[in-house]
């Protein structure tokens, strides 16, 4: 009876017609639920995020139910049984009972309708019903198939929203509280969204943090052990995938959100202007890749924002002296992930020079206990350079000054640098954060200089910084938590009108298109073709893949090793390889790395190797000269969006004769 039934809807219902709509709507079909939530949302927006939640919770749980039944029932799927089964929108690896978008659509629908239970709500079950159809019109399952996820979902969706009351109950005592829990929560949804179906590997950085994580350590060449110990933490909960790696910049960025929103209400503000100062980073580019990358920014700015809630509290009058060992704390584990923490402390002597009612703090013990404590929690990292040649603080003093090539090189610099903020934080954002900052609409009391401390004078140094050498886009990201709050004092002033208006749609629309942008793995994939930054995010698998029938090739893979040209692409290779291989960066015209750190390749005589090079297909000279024949070269092309992403190279190289380690010349 299911196989008739399939071929029923599989064959029998087939029209040119469908045959184009449903491989599409199959996937897409959330998308159609939209007028109907734009209709609740305009009656009741709160209760419209608290149900939403509700839906992509029950989901979520259809989803993960139905692929531990699917493992259970092992029923293969229609598409590859029938030889004759249309097949319009691929076949997946899974087996096929249940049906997980027949689950998760009937799920989210089901927890929408016990919610709302009106006319609009009950349209949304032919959504569901369509969803169903489709995956049977497509050849993915048999009718049975659909017909179980459909009543899985229904269940877990009704089981889902027996919690509304209680959640309901908690909202009305902390109505601000929770829309800004709803945001994030939506928010770190997508980006769940955008990692599993999202365009984008790991970025070289991820990647090579990664690397860290597997050899832990006190400290690293180009920065402090915080990042390696997170990700450890997270692989080892979540296993080695990019998931796991990623879901730490998720919790950062809650926690970044969490401690503005804190901030603000000690500073006795309105709960709609705190949770404007919590939600305004995701109004930004910069802190909206942050809150999906897993680099030392997004560790880094939530104990940024940690420190710089803890500070105002312990200056209060219910101020204890464990406030200030905890901000000491907080201080040394950013020192830990970032060198830049260390700017919180001149932050915070010119906020008390510069606050009358603060100014006794600097002849008090607890701002030096503070500070004890924070150097306690650094020892580590000097410890470890004192052992390794002082690498990381020569590496860093590069850094400080660059430019030598006079007025115009560091008109250049300060120019990119300008523009840069202009890029990652939106023009007309960045124009009104600094409008607040000097406005004398917000009273000039205590919290207006606390702010001021945390933002301008920090934005000035890395303007003026920018004049002699390089300075990145994100390096002054730790000025702009203190400016959220600022603006959003700014247009809490405006109760009403034109300009309360304009500042709120300032803040909100960039917010709403940008979170669409950054947060929708459909929209990623249409900018990804256009967006020529975005190619070093991507091809990096399908090298490994390369690498790996390389390596299977080889006379002995088991004894063959891996190197590469950059520190990235081992890193990569290590990550996205079979296995994950050890790898190695090979000397050459380079500055150091961390690779020139751990043990090298150097000592493995006689062995094969698999040489991988960015972009150019010529064997460097000193790696050729080390073996005895080497093959190649097979170029690797990544095609994507009808461009070309990145180029590699691949070597085989047999014999290998040794060579010495590099010995640093640039940091």
């Amino acid at each position: 009876m299911d196989t008739w039934l399939f071929y029923l809807i599989n064959h029998g219902c087939a029209n040119p017609f469908l045959d184009g709509f449903m491989p599409s709507f199959t996937n897409n079909w959330y998308y159609y639920t939209l007028p109907f939530i734009a209709v609740h949302a305009a009656r009741d927006w709160r209760k419209t995020l608290r149900v939403l939640l509700m839906a992509i919770i029950a989901a979520v749980l259809a989803d993960a139910i139905g692929n531990q039944l699917k493992h259970f029932i092992g029923r293969v799927r229609p598409c590859r049984a029938l030889a004759d089964a249309r097949v319009l929108a691929g076949c997946g690896k899974a087996f096929s009972m249940p049906s997980n978008h027949a689950a998760t659509s009937f799920g989210s629908i089901a927890a929408v309708w016990f919610l709302w239970r009106d006319r609009a709500a009950a349209l949304m079950w032919a959504v569901a019903a369509a969803v169903a159809f489709s995956r049977v019109y497509v050849g993915a399952h048999y009718p049975g198939d659909v017909l179980v996820g459909g009543l899985l979902g229904t269940m877990t969706g009704y089981g889902v929203s027996r919690l509304s009351p209680y959640i309901e109950d908690r909202e009305k005592r902390m109505p601000d509280a929770f829309v800004l829990g709803y945001a994030l929560a939506l928010i770190t949804i997508m980006r769940v969204l955008v990692v599993l179906w999202g365009p984008f590997d790991l970025s070289g950085d991820e990647a090579h943090y990664w690397e860290w994580s597997r050899r832990l350590d006190w400290s690293y060449y180009t920065k402090g052990p915080m990042i390696a110990w997170l990700i450890r933490a997270q692989t080892a909960i979540g296993g080695n995938g990019e998931l796991a790696i990623r879901a730490g910049a998720m919790i950062c960025s809650i926690v970044m959100s969490v401690f503005i929103f804190r901030l603000a209400m000690r500073m006795r503000v309105s709960g709609k202007t705190a949770l404007l100062a919590a939600m305004l980073p995701h109004a930004t580019p910069l802190f909206s890749v942050y809150g999906i990358v897993m680099t030392i920014d997004p560790p880094f700015m939530a104990l940024w924002c940690i420190a710089m809630f803890l500070f105002h509290r312990a200056m209060s009058d219910d101020g204890r002296t464990s406030d200030w060992i905890w901000l000491g704390l907080t201080i040394g584990l950013g020192l830990l992930t970032k060198f830049t923490m260390a700017l919180f402390m001149p932050a915070a002597i010119v906020f008390m020079a510069a606050s009358g009612d603060d100014r006794h703090w600097l002849r008090r013990k607890e701002p030096l206990i503070a500070a004890a404590v924070a150097l306690a929690v650094f020892i580590p990292v000097i410890a470890w350079n004192a052992g390794h040649d002082w690498v990381t603080f020569r590496h860093s003093a590069n850094h400080v000054v660059q430019n030598g090539n006079g007025f115009m090189s560091a008109l250049e610099e300060f120019g990119g640098f300008v523009l840069s903020q202009i890029g990652v934080i939106s023009p007309v954002l960045l124009a009104m954060l600094l409008v607040a900052a000097f406005s004398r609409r917000i009273e000039r009391g205590r919290n207006r200089r606390f702010l001021f401390s945390f933002s301008i004078p920090i934005l000035a140094f890395f303007v003026i910084k920018s004049l002699f050498g390089k300075v990145q886009a994100n390096w002054a990201m730790e000025a702009y938590p203190a400016l959220f709050v600022m603006f959003a004092l700014y247009a809490g002033k405006w109760h009403g009108g034109s300009r309360a208006k304009a500042a709120w749609a300032a803040a909100l629309v960039p917010a709403l298109a940008l979170t669409l942008l950054v947060h929708s793995p459909f929209l990623m994939h249409k900018v990804t073709a256009r967006a020529a930054t975005m190619d070093k995010l991507i091809g990096w698998q399908e090298l490994a893949k390369r690498s790996d029938e390389a390596l299977a090739s080889m006379p002995s893979p088991e004894t063959t090793f891996i190197i590469s040209d950059s520190y990235m692409a081992a890193s990569e290779l290590a990550f996205y390889m079979k296995g994950n291989p050890a790898t190695y960066c090979a000397p050459g015209d380079r500055r150091m790395n961390q690779y020139d750190i751990w043990p090298g390749f150097y000592g493995f005589k006689g062995r094969d190797a698999i040489f991988v090079i960015m972009a150019d297909d010529r064997m460097p000279r000193n790696i050729a000269a080390a073996f005895e024949k080497t093959g190649g070269p097979e170029q690797v092309k990544i095609e994507k969006y009808g461009a070309i992403m990145q180029e590699f190279t691949i070597f085989r190289c047999y014999g290998f004769k040794g060579m010495s380690p590099m010995e640093a010349e640039s940091f």
